[in-house]
C-alpha cells in the first residue's frame, strides 16, 4: 500500500468475511492504520465487491489455458501472469459498475442470494430466514432479475458469428467435440432427445 499510496491516502477494501476479521488480521490493520484507511463495508457482501468479479476474470483465463496448472506453484505462477496482464480498462469497468451493483441490491431489497448459489428449495430458505414460502417465491425471481440486469452486459454479451466459431473450435481442439457451442454444468439434467435424432444427439 505504501508503494502505491506513499501519501497514506489509500483505502483498503475487504468484505468483512470471518477469516478477514481474525485477530491476526485485525492486529495487522492496527499496526498499519497510519498507512491507509480500512473502508467500511457490509459483512460478506461479494455482490457489491468488484474484486470478486475480477477473480472471476482470472479464473476464466486459467480455464482456457492449453496447459492447466497441476500444483500450487504452477497455479500461483499462472495467477500472477494473468494478473499482470489485466488491462486498466478491465479494472476501471469493474469500479464503474459498483453503482449498478448497489442499485441492483437495493432493487432486490437485500433478498437472499443463497438460493442461486446452493440450489436450496424455497421451503428450506423459508425456514432458514423465517419468512413465508410465498414471500421467498417472490424474492428469488426479483434477485435473479436484478443480478441479470446488472451483469448481463459484462458476463453474457451478445455473441457474434466469430465468437460462436471460436467457441466451437475451442471445444473441438480441447475436448474433441465438433460443432459444440456450450456445456450444461452444475446439476444433473435429463434431456429428451429430439425425434429421429439417432446418434446425432
Amino acid at each position: 500500500m505504501t508503494t502505491v499510496y506513499p501519501s497514506s491516502d489509500g483505502y483498503f477494501q475487504q468484505d468483512n468475511a470471518p477469516c478477514h476479521k481474525a485477530r491476526i488480521i485485525s492486529d495487522w490493520f492496527l499496526e498499519h492504520d497510519n498507512e491507509f484507511t480500512v473502508l467500511k463495508w457490509p459483512p460478506q457482501s461479494p455482490d457489491l465487491n468488484p474484486i470478486e468479479h475480477l477473480w472471476d476474470v482470472v479464473e476464466r483465463e486459467i480455464r482456457i489455458m492449453d496447459v492447466q496448472p497441476t500444483n500450487l506453484q504452477q497455479l500461483r505462477d499462472a495467477i500472477m501472469s494473468i494478473w499482470t496482464k489485466l488491462s486498466e480498462e478491465c479494472f476501471q469497468y469493474l469500479v464503474e459498475s459498483v453503482p449498478r451493483r448497489i442499485k441492483a441490491v437495493l432493487k432486490a431489497k437485500g433478498g437472499p442470494t443463497r438460493y442461486l448459489a446452493t440450489g436450496d428449495s424455497l421451503q428450506t430458505i423459508s425456514f432458514s430466514y423465517r419468512v413465508g414460502t410465498a414471500t421467498v417465491g417472490r424474492i428469488v425471481p426479483e434477485v435473479a432479475e436484478a443480478i441479470f440486469e446488472c451483469l448481463v452486459e459484462e458476463f453474457m454479451p451478445q455473441p457474434t458469428k466469430e465468437d460462436w466459431k471460436s467457441i466451437a473450435e475451442g471445444f473441438h481442439h480441447r475436448w474433441n467435440f465438433p460443432n459444440c457451442l456450450g456445456a450444461i454444468d452444475g446439476k444433473h439434467m435429463v434431456i429428451q432427445a429430439p425425434p429421429n435424432s439417432g446418434s446425432y444427439f
